[in-house]
């Protein structure tokens, strides 16, 4: 009798074991779907934080210092998702990416870019460098049409880009009756007036007032605002500061979760208002309408996906924020309907990436 086929062996590279809820969501939804649609290869992942990542995942994990170890056991590096490639907050983001690529060129593994994120890219050395690489790995999914855009005026041509969709679009919610029971714990409203503020600190920005300025707003209109931090302890840090300047008492969703019951946390809210990009992917993902506040064009480029509100955080105010909120509740029930019509369509975008994947590690085996 044959042995049955080894399974190939994936390294997977991202931002992942720092606490992120957005992109332990994308770890939690990749793993997810290569088992279910992607052939099911033996994956590892890059993590700040190992032990996290085997504890809140069930996937096997090294450090990032040890790359080098194992890349030699892998078949192939995936890289994604994630805005991964930008360098608005550092050029170190953009650089320790490319080199993770040339790291597995070097020993002649072959790279996918998995459902990424790419951009901002302002300067010259970052836009070169993405050129210089990406035209040398051998497959890219995209998790929307700006970042392949953005690909395209790079000259990156090597291979072609494809437009799928974010992972976490086919990330499972927790069961509802699990995230009732925790919320209602934590004193949360579950009488329909919760709104969820997934807001985050931004250089310029004075986020805090707008956030307590929203607060109060939102208690004005009957009203309840619950504060979801995504990021510990920034955003905690961040719904102190709110709490501290706004009048009215204000709430927030305490303790570390798996990304599956922060999703299910927005099926709580009536509505979510977010800079956080996956806080927004979750409650659309479940039905909850959202407004969004772009700091980032990942933001903007998820709002013209789902067709939803926005309003720039450049020059933002609690009062116009309120104003376009006012507007979107006012249609939050065909709002509701629009958003899991986009949502399923995006499921099914976030599933082709594993079937890409599978046909990939197919052809490379």
């Amino acid at each position: 009798m044959s042995a049955a086929p080894s399974r190939p062996r994936v390294l997977l590279s991202g931002y992942y074991g720092f606490g992120n809820a957005g992109d332990e969501a994308v770890c939690a939804a990749i793993a997810r779907t290569l088992r279910s649609h992607g052939g099911d290869p033996d994956l590892t992942v890059l993590s700040g934080d190992p032990s996290a990542t085997l504890r809140d995942h069930g996937i096997r994990a090294v450090r990032r210092k040890d790359l080098f170890r194992a890349l030699p056991n892998a078949d192939a590096l995936f890289q994604g998702g994630g805005s991964l490639l930008q360098d608005a907050t550092s050029a170190r983001s953009v650089f320790y990416y490319l080199y993770v690529i040339l790291a597995a060129r070097m020993i002649r593994r072959p790279v996918f870019l998995y459902a990424q994120g790419i951009g901002p890219l302002t300067l010259p050395t970052s836009r070169a460098a993405v050129r210089t690489v990406l035209n040398r790995v051998q497959a890219i999914t995209v998790r929307d049409t700006a970042s392949r855009a953005l690909l395209e005026s790079l000259g990156v041509s090597k291979p072609p880009a494809y437009v799928t969709a974010d992972p976490v679009w086919a990330l499972e919610p927790a069961p509802r009756e699990r995230a009732r029971l925790i919320w209602e714990r934590q004193g949360l409203p579950t009488d329909g007036t919760a709104v969820g503020l997934a807001l985050r600190a931004w250089p310029g920005l004075d986020v805090a007032d707008i956030g307590a300025g929203i607060a109060d707003g939102l208690k004005e209109r009957g009203l309840t605002p619950v504060l979801l931090p995504m990021q510990r302890p920034e955003d905690e840090v961040l719904a102190y500061q709110m709490s501290e300047r706004a009048h009215a008492r204000t709430l927030c969703l305490h303790g570390a979760y798996h990304p599956a019951e922060m999703m299910a946390f927005t099926r709580q809210c009536s509505f979510v208002i977010g800079m956080r990009l996956h806080a927004l992917i979750f409650a659309a993902a479940v039905g909850t309408p959202v407004l969004g506040l772009p700091y980032d064009p990942k933001v903007t480029a998820l709002l013209d996906e789902i067709r939803a509100p926005g309003m720039s955080m450049a020059g933002a105010t609690a009062k116009g924020v309120l104003t376009a909120f006012d507007a979107a509740w006012a249609v939050r029930d065909s709002a509701c309907q629009n958003v899991h019509r986009e949502a399923q369509r995006l499921r099914d975008a976030a599933l082709s990436n594993a079937r890409i994947a599978r046909g990939f590690l197919a052809d490379k085996a």
